[in-house]
């Protein structure tokens, strides 16, 4: 939080204080301000005295009258000369009283500052711990269950909850039988399925038709009923299985990588943010994808997925081999 409103803040114990020296050096103004005009009035009918008792030096009463109104201007000045100490001290004092109150101010917007980013921050992580146990339900139901892969399942389980936050996708990387297939569907069970093999990445690559295709490949494949699932539940995730496997198309004899287009355009439109958690499954390590794809394409998936390396080996079961 960047500024806390100080209405929000409750008084400290100074604030009386402070306000009964902001009424003192107000009233303290005001009498000095009387004080002076007193005083100029003062001076103004002693100096008339003291002309009309040298335009008749021998009237004696005129000389006593001026000395009698220098005396009350004397008592003017004195009054108001006593009325600004006692100004500038009231002053002072709100001076010093304005200070302690701004740090304590200060004090108390820090500590509520602190209590609210405490409290956003147990926030986050409370939310980060029920999407990483989200994932575990998830992933232990769809059959990618901790006790085969403990370090994989947890470290997978924390880059759901990254990606959820970070509205970013998820780019498994591992080698063969390690479970990635079967961890993304268990993580989006309503996404659309591309497999990189048997799908035609060259039409899902054309612009425009995209979108349209994702949905009514889903919708026909599935029926209503799941298509509306997969809308409400994943908001249009799709999973790219066994990125890297997929076959080079020749036109005219020049090679055009179709996975690469497609991952441009669905990188451009996750810029902003997916809507979903959209997974990439490929056996491919990075400097593979970059080979394969440019570093071009790389880069925009490092900035749009988060990548999960599988270390954990084969998992699938293995028949007996007679001979």
């Amino acid at each position: 939080m960047d500024s806390i409103e100080r209405e929000q803040l409750p008084p400290t114990a100074g604030a009386a204080a402070l306000g009964e020296a902001r009424s003192a050096v107000s009233s303290a103004q005001a009498e000095v301000d009387r004080l002076k005009g007193e005083e100029d009035k003062a001076h103004g009918l002693a100096a008339a005295a003291q002309c009309r008792a040298e335009l008749h030096p021998e009237d004696e009463s005129r000389r006593a009258e001026a000395e009698r109104l220098r005396g009350e201007e004397g008592k003017a000045h004195t009054a108001w000369a006593a009325a600004v100490a006692s100004l500038n001290a009231k002053t002072k004092r709100l001076a010093e009283l304005s200070k302690a109150e701004a740090e304590k101010r200060g004090e108390a917007e820090r500590a509520e500052r602190k209590r609210l980013e405490d409290e956003a921050r147990s926030t986050e992580e409370r939310q980060r711990r029920e999407m990483c146990a989200s994932a575990g339900e998830r992933l232990e139901a769809g059959g990618f269950t901790r006790k085969a892969a403990p370090h994989d399942f947890d470290n997978l389980c924390r880059a759901y909850a990254d990606a959820r936050e970070r509205r970013a996708g998820l780019l498994l990387v591992g080698g063969t039988g390690r479970g990635k297939t079967t961890a993304a569907k268990a993580l989006a069970p309503y996404a659309l399925f591309i497999n990189a093999v048997t799908d035609d990445l060259a039409t899902l690559a054309e612009d425009g038709a995209r979108a349209a295709l994702f949905e009514n490949r889903r919708r026909n494949r599935e029926g209503w009923g799941e298509y509306w699932k997969w809308r409400e539940e994943c908001a249009g995730a799709w999973i790219i299985d066994d990125l890297g496997a997929e076959a080079t198309a020749r036109t005219y004899g020049e090679i055009h990588e179709y996975a690469g287009e497609l991952l441009y355009a669905l990188c451009e439109a996750g810029q902003a943010g997916f809507r979903g958690v959209p997974i990439i499954t490929t056996n491919y390590a990075e400097s593979r994808l970059a080979e394969r794809y440019g570093p071009r394409i790389l880069s925009r998936l490092r900035g749009c997925f988060v990548f999960v390396s599988f270390s954990g080996g084969d998992h699938r079961q293995k028949l007996p081999i007679y001979s």
